[in-house]
């Protein structure tokens, strides 16, 4: 029963039929994909340890990877433009 709701859902959308159990997979790798916390994903599949969801989804982790290597290497030109810009107004104060 439990299982009918959600092809009705997806059929009423035009969407192919999943099993709920593929629906879960898919619940977490989109939820891994957006950056949520592994800890919090890993109590939607209902895995008792985020290691098990690390493995198990490891294929969204090399997109999260880049993601977070773009992000510090922003993080790390933004940092240097303020110190040259800090050293710059030092040096014209002295």
């Amino acid at each position: 029963m439990l299982d009918r709701c959600p092809k009705a859902l997806l059929t009423n959308r035009n969407l192919p039929a999943s099993r709920l159990h593929d629906l879960r997979h898919s619940c977490a790798t989109l939820m891994l994909a957006q950056g949520v916390s592994p800890r919090v994903v890993m109590d939607t599949p209902g895995h008792s340890q985020t290691s098990l969801t690390l493995d198990t989804y490891s294929h969204v982790l090399p997109a999260m990877q880049e993601d977070a290597s773009s992000k510090m290497g922003a993080s790390l030109q933004s940092a240097n433009v303020q110190c040259v810009r800090s050293c710059v107004s030092d040096t014209r104060v002295a």
